[in-house]
C-alpha cells in the first residue's frame, strides 16, 4: 500500500530512535518541518543558523553513539552545513543531514537555490546521496544512518527534491524500514592466533603502555580498558579526544594527554616504551611521524577497523573487531606484564605531570589577576563529578568520564564548542 513520502521519512527517523531534529526552515524542506510539528516523540529544535544545527547534531551523535539529525533547505541552507559535517566526519561523530533541493526538472538549470547539494556535501561526509524517485526515500534514509554508524563513524547526507516530498501528493510503495534495520552490526573478537601473538608480544615487552584514541572513549571500550588495567596495571596516555577514559581509581596510571606538538610528559613516556598498544587511535589525532619519529617502538593496533598504515605507523599486529571483547580476552589470558610505572624514569615523568598542583600559583589565592593554575585547581575542587566541561584541549583538567568533556581536536574547530554544549 502506498504511503505519503513525508510520513515515510518521519517514520524512518522514528525507527532510527531519533528524539531531536535540529534545523532552520526553508521552502524545499518545509514538508518535513511541518510533518514534525507537534510530533509526540520527535522534537524539532529551530536553530539560528544551519551550522549550529549541524554542530548540535554532531554533539548528539558523539554523546549517544547514535546519529544526531539536522535538516536544512537547498542552496545556502545546505552550504551552511559544511563545517559541521566535516567536523563530525573528521572526529568520528555519527550524524545524518537531510537537505532539500529544487524539483528534479530544475536540477540542471540556474534557478533559485539550485545548488548541487550532493556534489557539495560528498567531500565532507562519508556519503552523500539523493532520492530521485519516491520509492527511494525509505532506502536512502536507512542507508545514511547505516553509513553514519559504521566505523569510522561520521556524517552522511540525504538530498530530497521538493517534488517527491509533497504532502498528500508524493507517495511511495516502499515503507519505512523497521527499527532493527537501523541497529549497527555487532563486532566480535579477533582471530585466536592474533590474540595469541599479541599475548606473546605483550609479555615479552619490557615497557608496554596503552595509548588511547578517540574510539577508546566509547562507554563499552572504556569499561574494558578499566578492567584490563585493574588486572594488568600499565601506564596510559590519551589523545585529547579520549579525555576521560581513565577513572579516578586508575588515575595513578595516567600520564597525561598527547597531541600536536610532542611537548608533554606523556610524550616522554612514549619515548621510554618498547611496545605501544593503541586502542581506537586515529592518526588525525596525533601524527605518528611526531611520536614515533625514530621508528623504534613496536605497535599493536587494537580497533574496530584496520590501521591506517604508513611509514611511521606500521603495526606489528592488528587486533580488529570489538575492542572491548578483545581487551577482555587479553586480560584473561595474560599472565604477566612489565610495569614501566615502577621505574624511576616513569615516576619522574608522573611527578612532572602533577608538579603544577604544588606550584604556589595553584594554591595561593591571588590578589588581582587570577592565575590559570589556581583557577583550574579551584574548579577541580568545586565541580561535582556530574559536571560537563567543554574545552579546547584541557590537559591540566583531570577528567574521569569521557562523556563529561567535549572538545575538537582532529579538525581543531573551536566554534563547535558552544553549540555542542547545548546538548551536553
Amino acid at each position: 500500500m502506498a504511503a505519503d513520502t513525508v510520513n515515510i521519512a518521519i517514520d524512518s527517523l522514528l525507527a532510527a530512535g531519533v528524539k531531536y531534529v535540529f534545523g532552520v526552515p526553508g521552502a524545499k524542506i518545509d514538508s518535513i518541518f511541518n510533518g514534525l510539528l507537534d510530533h509526540k516523540e520527535i522534537k524539532v529544535v529551530v536553530c539560528r543558523h544551519e551550522q549550529n544545527a549541524a554542530f548540535i547534531a554532531g554533539a548528539v551523535g558523539k554523546i549517544t553513539g547514535r546519529p544526531g539529525v539536522c535538516i536544512a533547505t537547498s542552496g545556502p541552507g545546505t552550504s551552511n552545513l559544511v563545517t559541521g559535517l566535516v567536523t563530525a566526519t573528521d572526529e568520528g561523530a555519527p550524524m545524518v543531514a537531510i537537505v532539500g533541493s529544487v524539483q528534479r526538472s530544475h536540477m540542471l538549470k540556474k534557478t533559485h537555490q539550485s545548488l548541487r547539494g550532493i556534489e557539495l556535501l560528498t567531500p565532507v561526509t562519508k556519503k552523500a546521496a539523493g532520492a530521485t524517485v519516491e520509492n527511494q526515500v525509505a532506502e536512502v534514509i536507512l542507508d545514511a544512518f547505516r553509513v553514519a554508524t559504521a566505523y569510522p563513524q561520521g556524517a552522511a547526507a540525504v538530498c530530497l527534491p521538493i517534488d517527491i516530498m509533497l504532502t498528500g501528493v508524493s507517495r511511495s510503495t516502499i515503507p519505512a524500514f523497521p527499527a532493527s534495520a537501523f541497529v549497527p552490526p555487532n563486532y566480535g573478537q579477533s582471530a585466536e592466533r592474533t590474540i595469541d601473538e599479541a599475548i606473546t608480544r605483550i609479555q615479552a615487552a619490557k615497557a608496554p603502555i596503552l595509548f588511547l584514541g578517540m574510539r577508546a572513549a566509547e562507554p563499552g571500550v572504556v569499561e574494558a580498558v578499566h578492567r584490563f588495567l585493574r588486572a594488568h596495571p600499565v601506564p596510559v596516555v590519551e589523545t585529547f579526544q579520549a579525555a576521560g577514559a581513565i577513572s579516578k581509581d586508575l588515575f595513578h596510571l595516567f600520564y597525561g594527554r598527547v597531541g600536536l606538538f610532542r611537548n608533554q610528559p606523556g610524550d616522554k613516556l612514549l619515548a621510554l616504551s618498547d611496545l605501544v598498544i593503541t586502542i581506537g587511535f586515529d592518526q588525525a589525532e596525533y601524527d605518528a611521524d611526531l611520536w614515533n619519529a625514530a621508528k623504534r617502538v613496536d605497535i599493536i593496533h587494537l580497533d574496530f577497523m584496520a590501521a591506517d598504515w604508513g611509514y611511521f605507523y606500521a603495526p606489528k599486529l592488528e587486533i580488529i573487531g570489538s575492542p572491548a571483547q578483545n581487551l577482555d580476552i587479553l586480560k584473561s589470558k595474560l599472565t604477566g606484564v612489565a610495569k614501566l610505572q615502577e621505574t624511576d624514569q616513569a615516576k619522574a615523568i608522573l611527578a612532572e605531570l602533577h608538579a603544577w598542583k604544588t606550584s604556589p600559583h595553584a594554591s595561593v589565592s591571588p590578589v588581582g589577576l587570577v592565575h590559570p593554575l589556581y583557577f583550574i585547581q579551584l574548579l577541580q575542587e568545586m565541580m561535582p563529578e556530574s559536571t560537563t566541561v567543554t574545552v579546547d584541549v584541557g590537559n591540566f583538567l583531570g577528567i574521569q568520564c569521557p562523556t563529561d568533556v567535549g572538545s575538537s581536536t582532529p579538525l581543531g574547530n573551536w566554534s563547535i564548542i558552544m553549540p555542542a554544549d547545548t546538548m551536553l
